[in-house]
């Protein structure tokens, strides 16, 4: 097992046997010959890299990793990773859509993917949000088919509630409940729904989900269900969508703290022309609040990829255009469903290729979005992770690349598919690297912590 920790605030490396006292008043010197005052047996003030954060430094990393968040010059930088976790139980063979985690205090989740001996299976893996420190690692028996774990919450009482989808012929969402032993406790199988979905608990602690549900051949209707927790039973249905020949998509949701409930999903102007919209629904039955459509934003594959809620009153929405790797970020007034701004990722600065958009979380004061690009590189297209930091403005304060294109070359494929925000501004970003079909290299999982300041 490799785990990195890049510790920013306090002693990395330090032993107490550096420091040596003179009992008899005269001055004392540690290893380096840095003098201290006389007969006190005080620690010398340090010099910036020795691990040590000394008065005048704002952070003291050693200068051992690079990329951590602290200069060579002890500043704080706009956005750095903490730790980072790779762990051969993370490593799969099989390529993993999505790689949900879910915080919990000071505890981290997340279910992957396995491919143990030509079979499909899902791993939980339970981990210390301080430093990464893996606490469980164990394979959770789901079904034994094309299942890819997309979505998971935890419920008010402790249990995890995963949600799947079934590609193929007969496509369905699979919904579980699983108790602090990683036991199934009920098993609902969603017959007619797919595609992207999205669950959360609702302010009376109802389990909602956010699908697509196919009612012919030639239309389908976005959906939020109420499920009762204690066995999944369907409570209520709630319809958004244009009646009619329409393939109406639902794909993700939040929930801010008065228990409204807002919704991204894709509505189809014409034949595969489709374009994203944002409705608020009141926190238990009733027609929307507002619905926000973005209708200068269309095409084939459009999709709202993620929905989050800040601490201001505002609610934050990325939008992806998939065949053209185009994506969009939008704030919006949480009452009113006014537009307070829209960039795209050209605005926000250089790109390559666009920038596809996985996922989005929200702190007191930051924004972060986790995605993927392509650059050239000799010749040869490569995809990497990328992480952009905004504030509540929409302004850039951080845009970093996680790749190393010439070292670790697995992570030339590296991206990242679910982030969740923690205390102040950290977030911990999960998600792997992924090869071509053809390729026989595992592929491994990462989940690192990243601040941005």
């Amino acid at each position: 097992m490799l785990i990195c920790l890049f510790s920013l605030y306090g002693p990395v490396g330090c032993t107490v046997d550096e420091i040596s006292v003179d009992e008899s008043g005269g001055s004392t010197t540690d290893p380096s010959g840095s003098e201290t005052a006389p007969g006190t047996g005080t620690e010398p003030i340090g010099e910036c890299g020795d691990g040590v954060i000394d008065p005048g430094e704002l952070c003291d990393d050693g200068n051992a990793i690079e990329d951590d968040g602290c200069s060579s010059s002890c500043e704080p930088i706009a956005c750095g990773f903490e730790w980072v976790v790779r762990d051969p139980a993370f490593v799969t063979e099989y390529f993993s859509p999505w790689v949900p985690v879910v915080l919990d205090g000071d505890e981290l989740t997340l279910i992957h993917q396995t491919f143990p001996e030509n079979y499909l299976n899902s791993r939980l893996v339970r981990l210390s949000a301080a430093d990464g420190s893996i606490m469980l690692s164990a394979e959770i028996n789901l079904r034994a088919e094309d299942d890819f774990p997309q979505a998971l919450v935890r419920g008010p009482e402790g249990d995890l509630y995963l949600g799947d989808t079934t590609y193929g012929l007969e496509r369905s969402v699979s919904l579980r409940r699983l108790d602090a032993d990683n036991q199934v406790l009920w098993n609902r199988v969603r017959p007619d729904e797919y595609g992207m979905f999205d669950l959360a608990f609702s302010s009376n602690n109802e389990l909602l989900l956010v699908d697509t549900y196919q009612t012919s051949a030639v239309e389908s209707q976005v959906r939020i269900v109420a499920l009762d927790p204690a066995d999944g039973s369907e409570l209520g249905v709630r319809e958004l969508g244009t009646p009619g020949a329409s393939f109406d998509r639902g794909e993700a949701m939040a929930i801010d703290d008065q228990g409204r409930v807002f919704v991204g999903w894709t509505q189809e102007l014409q034949p595969e022309v489709s374009y994203p919209s944002i409705s608020a629904l009141p926190p238990t039955q009733g027609p929307p609040l507002w619905t926000t459509s973005f209708d200068s934003i269309t095409g084939e594959y459009v999709l709202v990829e993620a929905v989050a809620v800040d601490r201001h009153g505002q609610v934050i929405a990325a939008i992806v255009d998939f065949p053209s790797s185009r994506s969009w970020f939008a704030s919006l007034d949480a009452d009113t469903g006014e537009v307070v701004w829209l960039l795209s990722d050209i605005e926000l600065g250089p790109s390559e290729l666009g920038l596809v958009t996985y996922d989005l979380a929200t702190s007191s004061d930051r924004i972060l979005v986790v995605g993927t690009q392509a650059l050239q590189v000799d010749g040869e297209w490569l995809t990497y992770a990328r992480l952009l930091g905004l504030d509540f403005d929409g302004n850039v304060v951080c845009s970093k690349r996680y790749g190393d294109f010439e070292g670790q070359e697995w992570l030339n494929f590296m991206r990242f598919t679910d982030v969740v925000a923690g205390a102040e501004d950290d977030f911990y970003a999960v998600g792997h690297a992924f090869f071509y079909i053809e390729s026989s290299l595992p592929i491994p999982v990462e989940l690192l912590r990243a601040r941005i300041r």
